[in-house]
């Protein structure tokens, strides 16, 4: 009776770091998360609210989004929002790429504001963000969410 040495699996830093979801899952949306702009490095501190234009500061926010894709790269990355306030107001913008991939995560940025105020709107409101990743085959990640306050406006 013969005997195979028995191969050990690679538990060695680097692969224990990959970030890639298993082969044929698809673009998946890792992280997303607002910030305030930042002229110096462009990343800014976590922010979960902003101002209405023209009534205070932040009225516009950066969002940094991070995706990954087994299969090839993002061919459209954008958002939709929806304020939900007396006068509800909707609209959407595309993301643009930043810096370079690293273990198979693509980073995009975009800002989001200044968002009109209106008399109707001087309460406020909620602001969703939902962020939307196309791959080059036509695949769509799932959807993922982001909120924020829209502050008083008087």
């Amino acid at each position: 009776m013969s005997t195979r040495p028995t191969r050990k699996p690679d538990t060695s830093a680097t692969s224990a770091r990959t970030t890639r979801p298993a082969s044929g899952t698809g673009p998946r949306i890792i992280s997303a998360a607002l910030t305030t702009p930042d002229p110096r490095d462009g990343t800014g501190m976590p922010v979960d609210a902003l101002h209405q234009e023209g009534c205070g500061t932040p009225d516009s926010v950066n969002i940094h989004v991070q995706v990954t894709d087994p299969t090839g790269r993002m061919s459209r990355m954008y958002y939709e929002y929806e304020v939900a306030a007396a006068e509800p107001l909707r609209g959407r913008s595309d993301f643009f790429e930043i810096g370079a991939i690293r273990n198979g995560v693509e980073n995009y940025k975009t800002v989001i504001g200044p968002i009109k105020a209106l008399p109707a709107n001087a309460a406020g409101g909620t602001v969703t963000i939902t962020i939307h990743a196309v791959n080059t085959a036509g695949k769509e990640a799932p959807t993922r969410q982001v909120r924020a306050t829209l502050r008083p406006c008087r």
